[in-house]
């Protein structure tokens, strides 16, 4: 695994935390700062188009964090074999 592949998998994963911690509303936080932002976009997205329920937004959200998970990636690195 390349370090440039390697960087990308802790950048996503990272992007999931940030995601996690929101939504679970932890005290210690690794991304403090991007609550207020992240709320912000959620609300913006809702009042654009009404049919993204901000439930709905955060359960996209909760489901996009236990995606973007470091785990989650291992699968690229293995050698894919493609029937034809």
């Amino acid at each position: 695994m390349t370090t440039d592949f390697k960087q990308r998998i802790k950048a996503f994963s990272e992007l999931g935390t940030l995601f996690r911690e929101n939504l679970e509303k932890k005290e210690k936080k690794k991304f403090p700062k991007w609550d207020l932002l992240l709320d912000e976009v959620l609300n913006e997205s809702h009042s654009y188009n009404s049919w993204f329920t901000i439930t709905y937004l955060r359960l996209s959200l909760k489901n996009w964090s236990n995606t973007l998970k470091a785990v989650s990636y291992t699968h690229l690195t293995l050698p894919t074999i493609y029937s034809v």
